[in-house]
């Protein structure tokens, strides 16, 4: 009476999920905006699983009683403030079973109506996958391509700004991919299950069958695509953005100088990554002019010495269905938004 299954509620936005699941449970992944309220802390889990594995599960019951009962009236008042501020309340563990299935009897039996996840946090991974995997018949891709500092990301930025759908991977997984992907990203990682938990939100909560998203390797620093993902944009619609090395000098610049100048270790240390494939010399020149803030003239070399090599044969791996070249990004812009309208349909906030 008090369960629902996730599909219920995974595009309900009057719903908050409440994770019950310990606080490392849950930084591995949870459900999009889920929020942490921890039966257990993450000795107490441990020490309960133990017993449970060398004693008896009813013995590790009577512990996690023990541990849970102080806690209870702290619970319920975060449980009844919650109410106050959500039309829903769905409480859910790791299966559905001992720690949300009591808490759950004992809100409803005194009048705090709240729901159980039917399955537990397993059943919206099952649900992820199987999106993930069935994603050929929900949505299709336009893919943007081009070599770095051509402005994709910023591109899809605006075009979001606009109301158009686009995905950007390397924001979700908190790294561009590149020996300098750490730029501009927060200091935090990004788990595997966090990345594919923001995908999901971002694809289920758009009616659009077409999304913008800029072409990638499969691996993004620590961060899979999920393979049906990836052979969907593969099959997707291309777009080849080119401009003049200039204006992707300065489009580099205007993005991440203010990370560049804080910071100039970290820098040096991905320069000295890329040792054996520019030489000791050159890298020797750009910790000289990092030293001195010149980052213009380290951004025009690196672009021609490291990125376009390494960018020109995945350039050239696919046939393109639209081909731009610019000199300002808004007819860059121009063109990718009508391309969209003969694909989607319809305009754009009409």
């Amino acid at each position: 009476m008090y369960t629902v299954n996730i599909d219920e509620v995974i595009n309900d936005s009057s719903c908050l999920f409440v994770d019950l699941r310990s606080p490392a449970e849950f930084e591995k992944g949870t459900i999009h905006n889920a929020v942490n309220l921890p039966i257990l802390d993450n000795e107490e889990r441990e020490l309960i699983g133990t017993i449970y594995k060398q004693k008896s599960a009813s013995e590790a019951k009577l512990v996690g009683i023990d541990k849970v009962s102080p806690k209870l009236d702290m619970m319920l008042n975060k449980i009844i403030d919650y109410k106050s501020r959500y039309k829903k309340i769905v409480l859910f563990c790791s299966r559905g079973g001992y720690r949300s299935g009591p808490l759950v009897h004992l809100c409803n039996h005194m009048k705090i109506k709240v729901f159980q996840l039917k399955g537990g946090y397993k059943s919206y991974r099952k649900y992820t996958l199987n999106y993930f995997d069935n994603i050929h018949t929900f949505h299709k891709f336009i893919v943007l391509h081009g070599y770095t500092g051509v402005g994709k990301t910023i591109m899809l930025d605006k075009l979001e700004n606009e109301g158009f759908p686009c995905i950007n991977l390397e924001e979700m997984a908190h790294n561009s991919g590149s020996v300098f992907g750490f730029i501009g990203q927060p200091i935090e990682k990004t788990t595997q299950k966090q990345f594919e938990s923001l995908l999901l939100d971002k694809m289920i909560k758009n009616k659009s069958i077409y999304f913008f998203i800029e072409s990638e390797s499969q691996r993004i620093g620590g961060i899979t695509i999920p393979t049906a993902i990836y052979n969907q944009m593969v099959k997707g619609f291309h777009v080849l953005i080119d401009t003049s090395h200039s204006n992707r000098v300065d489009n580099l610049i205007k993005e991440y100088a203010d990370e560049m100048s804080k910071k100039n270790d970290d820098l040096i240390k991905a320069l000295n990554d890329l040792k054996q494939i520019l030489g000791t010399d050159k890298i020797q020149k750009y910790k000289r002019k990092l030293l001195e803030g010149d980052y213009k003239s380290i951004v025009q070399e690196l672009t021609i010495n490291y990125y376009d090599p390494l960018y020109r044969h995945s350039l050239k791996k696919y046939s393109y269905d639209l081909n731009i070249t610019y000199d300002t990004i808004e007819e860059a812009l121009e063109q990718l938004r009508q391309f969209y309208k003969t694909k989607e349909g319809y305009l754009i906030n009409e």
